[in-house]
């Protein structure tokens, strides 16, 4: 059940913040490819890139 779990808790998070991540690194590249070409082009790291950038962005604030 914990495995189940850890699967579902994951592929959310990495839903969640895979729009944010793909703006992220979309900009970051200076707009060259449209949008969608990047959120389409690799779900993973644009959810991992958004997740790192939010939580950084409320350590910050927090702290």
């Amino acid at each position: 059940m914990d495995i189940i779990l850890e699967i579902l808790a994951e592929v959310l998070i990495l839903t969640i913040f895979q729009c944010p991540g793909a703006f992220i690194r979309w900009v970051v590249t200076g707009c060259r490819r449209p949008f969608k070409e990047v959120l389409a082009d690799d779900s993973y790291i644009n959810g991992t890139i958004g997740l790192v950038v939010i939580a950084s962005l409320i350590a910050w604030i927090v702290l």
